[in-house]
Formats: structure tokens, C-alpha cells, sequence
């Protein structure tokens, strides 16, 4: 039986708007990084799942450990035709080759010693068809969920997606601005 999470502190701001193009992602290089399951880069853009197939998983993490004591990092997503449950931000202290499950697991479910947060796209669980949450311990990520219908951010739009994440010792903290509105 899976079990889902207990809800774990977490602070959300979710906001259509216009966000500053930059070109400094696209020209990021992706040497240092461990590509796991179905991950795959092409001209250093990461793509966790294939257009071939059913049941994917894939992961992509740091090859050496880094600190996470506290942090603010960004990144941009772009989900072009999404068909799969979704994917996760994830944490772990497993190693650089950890890949959690397919489906509703979005390839993070089973990672021990993780916190992760999901951008979720199909409603496993009555969690809905956008939306996000906190997870930790590699429990499957369902419920609890947040929502994310009555924002106006759509993560299967197509449209670039960014996400700034911070932690400050205590706080998880994550704003999601979605780039095609305005």
C-alpha cells in the first residue's frame, strides 16, 4: 500500500506574468550532471522522458554532493506536449544515479532521504490535473496537493515556466511564474 506524505512545511506564490528572457540557460553546460532512466540532453537541454513509450522515469542530479543548508536556486521548465503524470524538483542524499518510480511516483517516489517538489499533471489521487506539492522520503507524490487551477498558471500550456526555489535553513519556499501571460 502507498502511503502519502504528511504535509511538509512549505510556501507557495503562483503568478501568471512576464518573466525576463534570458539566454544564459540555454547556454549552461551540462558537464558534472548524471542523466538516469529515460533522461536524456540534446543541445544541453534536459528532457526526463522520451515521445517513445509509457511508464518513464528520469532523473538528473549533481555527480558530486552540494550543500543545501540554505539556497535560492531558479530554473526553467517547458512541458511542450506533456502526456506524462509530471515531474519533481527533488533533494536526496541517495546518490547522483537515484531514480524513483514511473508514473504517479513521477521519479522521485522510493528515493530515500529526499524532499521534492512536484509539478503534477494527471490526477492519481483527486490531487487534480495542475498541481504541486512538498514530499519527503520518497513517499509516493499525490496528496496532500496544492491546486494550482484557480491561479491561471496551466503547466501544460507550453508555455516557459519559472520556478524560483529557496530554502533558509527551515523554510522551503518555491514561486512559480508562468511566461506566457501577461
Amino acid at each position: 500500500m502507498l502511503k502519502a506524505s504528511a504535509a511538509a512545511a512549505a510556501a507557495y506564490v503562483i503568478q501568471t506574468g512576464r518573466r525576463r528572457s534570458t539566454s544564459a540557460a540555454a547556454s549552461q553546460s551540462v558537464t558534472g550532471l548524471t542523466l538516469n532512466g529515460s533522461a536524456l540532453n540534446t543541445n544541453n537541454q534536459l528532457q526526463l522522458t522520451t515521445t517513445v513509450g509509457t511508464y518513464q522515469a528520469g532523473s538528473v542530479f549533481w555527480n558530486q554532493p552540494i550543500g543545501v543548508q540554505t539556497f535560492t536556486t531558479d530554473f526553467s521548465f517547458q512541458l511542450s506536449n506533456a502526456q506524462g503524470d509530471g515531474f519533481t524538483f527533488t533533494i536526496q542524499g541517495a546518490g547522483p544515479t537515484a531514480l524513483g518510480a514511473s508514473g504517479s511516483g513521477l521519479g522521485y517516489q522510493k528515493i530515500a532521504k529526499s524532499v521534492a517538489i512536484k509539478f503534477d499533471l494527471y490526477s492519481n489521487a483527486g490531487e487534480g490535473i495542475d498541481s504541486t506539492g512538498v514530499y519527503t522520503n520518497g513517499v509516493v507524490p499525490t496528496v496532500p496537493a496544492v491546486d494550482m487551477t484557480a491561479s491561471g498558471v496551466v503547466l501544460k500550456s507550453g508555455d516557459p515556466m519559472l520556478a524560483h526555489v529557496t530554502y533558509d535553513g527551515a523554510t522551503l519556499s518555491m514561486k512559480l511564474l508562468e511566461s506566457g501571460h501577461e
